[in-house]
């Protein structure tokens, strides 16, 4: 049994073994920095509104991603690790796996094989989950929910798959490189947790997702094409049950499109008429099936300094095959 332990910019990064065999990962974040972090009971994760996302919603899994497959270029780059320190049994625990297939290409120097290389072996067992503490942000569903997506509220605790965190990410003025020299799990660790302090707007924190035992999970190559030669790969669709979908918040513009005919009935209830979007169909038919508790915006106003959007918390029932109701059940204006 071992912990190794690093440290980037006064954050602290442990790795825990057992027998061999990871036992924990672990953040320590200063107690003294303004304004102190403080781990909510659940997060919020932002679709934009497309066949993938509604897929992942009505089917209850997160999709954990790999690295590649990231819009920040400088997110877990090849770059942000240094591997000139490192040892030849860490080199070789790390590339074990793929050493006869990358031997016929780059010679018996392990040495000649590069930070792509790692990601490929590394993120094969290891996907990412992206989640924040925002529930109504402005830039998040511009940028991620196009304004007519979704938003859905996770409670981490009834997640049923092999997880650490979540952490909360590391934002830094100056991204510098990480050295491997004692171990190679805390430098993926801070690699998966450190960014550019130009998101810190986004206050995300992230899940690092365990593969399925005897599964791995499809390869992303640097362009971010899938690459695996493994037949028996696992999609990196993680399900939950139905009781971690706390909530789902529907986009400014979700009800308010041209597909959508909206009638109000009265101050408590809304029609909602679907004509053309089998998306926002099948999203309002699984929010009624199953009871989730759905929000939808009202208006934008000025809290604490920053635009917000508030929202009016409703119940969705489904009248016909393009017919539905929301009926308002409370209004979370302050």
């Amino acid at each position: 049994m071992g912990t190794y332990t690093d440290y980037y910019d006064g954050w602290s990064y442990e790795y825990e073994e057992h027998c061999g065999k990871m036992k924990d990962w672990r953040v320590h974040y200063p107690s003294c920095k303004k304004p102190p972090i403080e781990k909510p009971s659940s997060f919020y994760k932002y679709y934009a509104l497309n066949e993938y996302s509604v897929d992942a919603l009505t089917k209850m899994y997160l999709y954990a991603s790999h690295p590649n497959q990231f819009n920040d270029p400088f997110d877990c780059c090849d770059g942000l690790l240094d591997f000139t320190s490192a040892n030849e049994e860490i080199l070789k625990a790390i590339y074990y796996p793929m050493f006869d297939e990358f031997k016929e290409v780059y010679g018996e120097n392990i040495r000649n094989y590069t930070h792509e290389h790692f990601k490929t072996l590394f993120y094969g067992k290891m996907g990412i989950v992206s989640l924040t503490t925002q529930e109504s942000n402005l830039y998040l569903w511009a940028n991620y929910a196009k304004e007519n997506g979704f938003c859905i509220q996770i409670n981490p605790n009834k997640l049923p798959f092999q997880h650490w965190g979540p952490f909360p990410i590391h934002y830094v003025e100056n991204l510098r490189p990480i050295k491997i020299e004692k171990c190679a799990q805390t430098a993926v660790l801070m690699q998966t947790n450190i960014k550019s302090q130009c998101w810190q707007s986004e206050d995300e924190w992230r899940l690092l997702v365990s593969n399925p035992e005897g599964l791995d999970f499809v390869r992303f190559d640097k362009d971010g094409d899938e690459y695996c030669k493994h037949l028996k790969a696992h999609n990196r669709h993680m399900k939950y049950p139905i009781e971690a979908l706390l909530s789902v918040t529907l986009g400014p513009k979700f009800l308010f499109e041209h597909d959508i005919k909206c009638e109000e009935l009265s101050l408590l209830e809304q029609k909602v008429v679907c004509y053309q979007n089998p998306l926002k169909r099948k999203i309002l038919s699984f929010l009624s099936r199953y009871n989730i508790p759905t929000k939808v915006p009202l208006e934008v106003c000025n809290k604490e300094e920053h635009l917000h959007l508030d929202l009016a918390t409703v119940q969705v029932r489904k009248l016909s095959d393009f017919v539905y109701k929301l009926f308002i059940l409370t209004n979370n204006k302050d």
